[in-house]
């Protein structure tokens, strides 16, 4: 159990943030430039900029730049790989837990 921990606990961190899971929500619609995703939140420009960072860093959305705009998108395939692994580690591990 200490290894599947080890293994998701970054996610789990990134994924528990309410903004976060926003952003996912919005970019699961479409792709958005930073402004657009910064006009449904009464946060600073880089503070969304950092929670967009975070999300990158797990691979659950990508970005591309056009002209002097960044725009987001969420990573369907990857965020569904990593959930489909998540479910059989955890299960497994379940599994191996003595009641």
């Amino acid at each position: 159990m200490e290894l599947i921990r080890e293994k998701y606990l970054k996610y789990l961190e990134v994924l528990g943030n309410e903004e976060r899971m926003k952003i996912l929500e919005l970019l699961a619609k479409k792709e958005m430039s930073v402004q657009e995703i910064n006009s449904h939140f009464y946060a600073s420009q880089p503070t969304i900029s950092y929670h967009l960072s975070l999300l990158k860093s797990i691979g659950f959305i990508s970005s591309r730049k056009s002209g002097k705009f960044m725009y987001y998108s969420f990573e369907t395939e990857k965020a569904k790989k990593y959930l489909k692994r998540f479910v059989r580690d955890f299960a497994f591990a379940m599994d191996r837990v003595r009641t």
